[in-house]
């Protein structure tokens, strides 16, 4: 919910959809349209490693979908296990707003998208 207000405030004319759970998350991209995914690691149901791999394994262009992470642990180890997950980005919790703002544009600029 923070990185919702924060983006809400940073980025005029965001829309933001809000997952409960991983399992969630996946099927709203299976079923939507999005230009990124912030996905929290640790959710009921599916985690977001989870939830990243099925979005990575949907047969259509949203298997490409760039997946920031969004966790608490910010050891090497789970960095690699993010990206290992195929998630695009990473963004340490808590954040600062400048450094939200920062990886998604990255993320959005390295799939040839224009950012936030």
């Amino acid at each position: 919910m923070v990185a919702q207000d924060e983006l809400l405030e940073a980025v005029p004319g965001v829309t933001i959809d809000v997952a409960m759970n991983g399992r969630d998350a996946f099927e709203m991209v299976k079923k939507g349209a999005y230009d990124l995914v912030l996905m929290d690691v640790q959710m009921p149901e599916m985690n977001g490693y989870e939830a990243t791999q099925a979005i990575r394994g949907l047969a259509d262009e949203k298997a490409h979908v760039p997946v920031v992470a969004m966790t608490a642990n910010t050891m090497k180890a789970e960095v690699d296990r993010c990206t290992a997950a195929g998630m695009d980005g990473f963004v340490p919790k808590p954040f600062r707003r400048d450094e939200l703002i920062d990886v998604l544009k990255q993320v959005l600029l390295e799939h040839g998208m224009g950012a936030p």
